[in-house]
C-alpha cells in the first residue's frame, strides 16, 4: 500500500516536482526498472538486433581498417616499382582513414552481421520456449557456431571473420534472455506466426520475380527513379569496394605483388615477370609482405604466399601453363571462402528480414498512437505486406519483353524513358552491331539515369562513327555508374588511340570505382603493365 503519510501526496496536484513524484514512486512500489519496461513495449525484438548489428559493425570496422592498411602497403609498393597502382593517389589516403571504414562496414553489418544476429536470435527463441531452456537441449545450438568457426578458420586462423561467430551471438543471446518474455502468451504465439506468415508471403512473393534481371530491374526501376535510390546506389559505388578488398581471394584482386628471383638468365627472368604482370602479379622491389613469392629449390619452383608452399610445380611448366597454375595458387590460399558465401546468404535471406522487422517496428509505433498494441502489431504487418507487394509492380514492368529490330527506333524516340531503356537494353544484352541509329545524342543529356546507364553500354557495338565521342562524354558522366560502363564500352569497341584518354582518366579520377573500370577496360584494349625492375 502506498503511504498515504508522505509529504509527497501533500504536494500541489500537477506542479512539476508533483509529476516527477507520482512517476518515481510508481516504479518503486511496483517495483519496474523503466529501461526493462520500455524493452516490454514490444520493441524489444528491433533493440536486440539492433545491439547485434553494432556489435557486427564494430568488428566490420576493424576488419575493413586491416584491410585498408594492407592495400596502402601493396599500391604504395606498387606505385614505388613503377607501376600504375590503382587505387591512385587522390584515393589512397582514404585508406588510413576510419571514414570509410565506418562506412564500408555497413556492407558486412548489413550482411553478415544481420545473419549471425537473426540465427542467433531465432536460436534463443526455440531453446527458451520449445525447450524450456534445459541445459542438455542447448547442445544442438551449440554445434553450428563450432561448425561455423570452423569454416572460418579451416585454411587459417581468421581473427576478425571469427569475431562475428562469437562475439555477436553471445550479446544477442544474453540480451535475448534477458529481456525477451519468460513464457510466451497465447498471444505472443500468435504475433510470432503472424510475422512469419507475412515473411513467407513476402518471401514467396519476390521468388516469383527471380531471374538474371532481378536486381537489375531493382536498381533500374526502384533506386535510380528517386533521390533516396539514387544516394543508396551512389554510397554502394563509393564505398563497396573497401569491405569487398577484405573477402577477395587473390584472383578477385586487381592487383597483386610478387617476388621472384629464380634465374640467373637476366631474359629468362624478364620473360618470367612479363608473364606473371600480364595477369596483375606485379614483381616489387621490397621483399616483404608480397602475396606471391617464387622459389626454386633442386629443380622444382615452389609458389609461396605468406612463407607457405602452395603449389609445387616445375619452371617449363609454369611457363607452359601459368593461367590455371595461378589460379589454383589462389584457391589454395584462399581463407574466405566460407566466409564470403556465409555473407552472401545473409544478405540475400538475413537483410530482407531485417528490414522488415525495422521497418514493422516503425509502422507499429505510429499506429499505437491511433489503435490499441495487438491491432497495431496486424496492421503494421499488413502494410508491410503491401508495400512490399507494390514494390514489385515497377520491377515487374521491367522485365525485358521482347522487341524486334524494327521497334527499336520508334521506343528511342518515345518520350517514355521506360521504353527509351527498354530498347537500349535489348541492344546490349543482344550483343550485336546495329545498323540503326540510336539517337545518342539527344539520350546522351537525358535526366533518367538507365537511359544514360543503358545507352552506355548500348553504344559498344555500335557503328555510328559519333559512338566514341559519346562515350568520352559518358565516361565523364556525374554519376559513377554510367561513366563505368561508358569505360567497359570503350574498352571493348578497341582502339589502341583510346589507351592514353582512359590512362588519364585514372589517373585524375577520385572514384575507385571509376578506376577499377578504367583498368580492365585498359587490358580488354591490351595496354599491359611495363616491367620496371
Amino acid at each position: 500500500m502506498h503511504d498515504y503519510t508522505s509529504k509527497e501526496w501533500y504536494l500541489p496536484r500537477g506542479s512539476d516536482v508533483w509529476y516527477t513524484q507520482q512517476l518515481s514512486s510508481y516504479f518503486r512500489w511496483n517495483k519496474i526498472d523503466p529501461i526493462r519496461g520500455l524493452m516490454q513495449k514490444k520493441i524489444h525484438t528491433a533493440f536486440i538486433i539492433l545491439a547485434g548489428l553494432c556489435a557486427a559493425h564494430v568488428i566490420a570496422v576493424l576488419q575493413i581498417l586491416q584491410s585498408n592498411a594492407r592495400l596502402h602497403r601493396t599500391i604504395t609498393a606498387v606505385k614505388d616499382a613503377g607501376y600504375l597502382a590503382v587505387p591512385n593517389d587522390l584515393v589512397a589516403p582514404s585508406l588510413k582513414t576510419i571514414h570509410t571504414a565506418l562506412m564500408g562496414g555497413i556492407f558486412f553489418t548489413l550482411s553478415i552481421g544481420a545473419g549471425v544476429t537473426l540465427l542467433a536470435l531465432c536460436s534463443t527463441w526455440v531453446w527458451k520456449y520449445a525447450c524450456a531452456r534445459k541445459p542438455y537441449l542447448a547442445i544442438p545450438f551449440v554445434l553450428p557456431w563450432i561448425a561455423f568457426l570452423v569454416g572460418v578458420n579451416l585454411k587459417g586462423v581468421s581473427i576478425l571473420p571469427s569475431l562475428y561467430f562469437t562475439i555477436v551471438p553471445a550479446l544477442v543471446v544474453v540480451l535475448a534472455l534477458k529481456f525477451t518474455p519468460d513464457h510466451l502468451s497465447r498471444a505472443g504465439w500468435a504475433r510470432n506466426c503472424f510475422h512469419t506468415v507475412v515473411i513467407l508471403l513476402l518471401a514467396i512473393l519476390w521468388i516469383t520475380q527471380i531471374n538474371g534481371n532481378m536486381f537489375i530491374n531493382i536498381r533500374d526501376r526502384l533506386l535510380l527513379t528517386n533521390s533516396l535510390g539514387v544516394g543508396i546506389n551512389d554510397f554502394y559505388y563509393r564505398y563497396t569496394l573497401y569491405p569487398a578488398e577484405a573477402f577477395k581471394s587473390l584472383h578477385q584482386k586487381m592487383i597483386k605483388t610478387c617476388r621472384a628471383d629464380i634465374s640467373s638468365d637476366r631474359s629468362l627472368q624478364k620473360q618470367l615477370l612479363v608473364i606473371l604482370a600480364d595477369r596483375n602479379y606485379l614483381a616489387v622491389k621490397k621483399t616483404e609482405s608480397v602475396d606471391l613469392a617464387m622459389v626454386a629449390n633442386n629443380g622444382k619452383l615452389l609458389l609461396l604466399n605468406r612463407g607457405h608452399t602452395m603449389i609445387e610445380t616445375s619452371l617449363a611448366k609454369f611457363m607452359d601453363t601459368p593461367g590455371p597454375l595461378l589460379k589454383s595458387f589462389s584457391r589454395q590460399c584462399d581463407r574466405h571462402v566460407f566466409f564470403r558465401q556465409f555473407t552472401f546468404l545473409s544478405l540475400l535471406v538475413a537483410f530482407p528480414v531485417v528490414l522488415y522487422i525495422f521497418v514493422h517496428a516503425f509502422l507499429c509505433r505510429l499506429a499505437t498512437f491511433f489503435i490499441k498494441p495487438g491491432a497495431a502489431v496486424v496492421l503494421a504487418g499488413l502494410l508491410c505486406l503491401v508495400i512490399g507487394a507494390l514494390l514489385i509492380l515497377p520491377v515487374k514492368a521491367g522485365m525485358q519483353k521482347e522487341i524486334t529490330p524494327d521497334q527499336i527506333s520508334d521506343l528511342l524516340q518515345s518520350v517514355k524513358w521506360q521504353d527509351n531503356v527498354d530498347a537500349l537494353k535489348t541492344i546490349a544484352e543482344q550483343k550485336r552491331t546495329w545498323k540503326v541509329d540510336i539517337g545518342a545524342p539527344k539520350l546522351v543529356s537525358n535526366p533518367h539515369i538507365p537511359v544514360r546507364y543503358w545507352l552506355a553500354r548500348g553504344l559498344a557495338r555500335s557503328t555510328d562513327p559519333k559512338a566514341h565521342a559519346d562515350l568520352l562524354k559518358l565516361m565523364d558522366d556525374p554519376q559513377p555508374i554510367v561513366a563505368c560502363q561508358a569505360l567497359y564500352s570503350l574498352g571493348q569497341r578497341g582502339g589502341k588511340q583510346t589507351i592514353k584518354i582512359i590512362l588519364d582518366k585514372i589517373r585524375h579520377s577520385d572514384h575507385w570505382y571509376v578506376q577499377w573500370y578504367a583498368y580492365n577496360a585498359l587490358r580488354a584494349l591490351g595496354w599491359r603493365q611495363k616491367i620496371s625492375i
